[in-house]
């Protein structure tokens, strides 16, 4: 499952990302446990073929590990601007896996 969403921010906007998981079987959330490493990574291009690019590589926290949410604290520095992003994380396999893209939208700060 990857949920593509988008996400819209003003620059300077440091305020928590939070991808809240969910399925059809889960409503209220899926189990997190064993997953680590979160990441988000931002790009102008959508499919990146490495990282010379990247405008931000951000370090997310299981934040609820019962009912499925992962969050993010985005520094502020991001350049206004259209990117996508993709965010990942390491299940309990011990697996990569895109759970979440989308356009990464910043516009500038009022």
């Amino acid at each position: 499952m990857i949920y593509v969403q988008h996400i819209f921010r003003t620059r300077a906007d440091t305020r928590r990302i939070i991808f809240h998981l969910v399925s059809k079987d889960s409503p209220k959330g899926i189990s997190l446990a064993g997953w680590s490493s979160p990441s988000l990574i931002v790009d102008p291009n959508e499919f990146p073929l490495d990282n010379t690019a990247n405008v931000a590589n951000l370090i997310g926290t299981v934040t609820d590990v019962t009912n499925g949410r992962i969050s993010f604290i985005p520094l502020g520095d991001i350049p206004a601007g259209n990117y996508f992003y993709n965010a990942r994380a390491f299940d309990g396999d011990g697996g990569r896996f895109t759970f979440a893209r989308g356009k990464f939208i910043v516009t500038e700060d009022i």
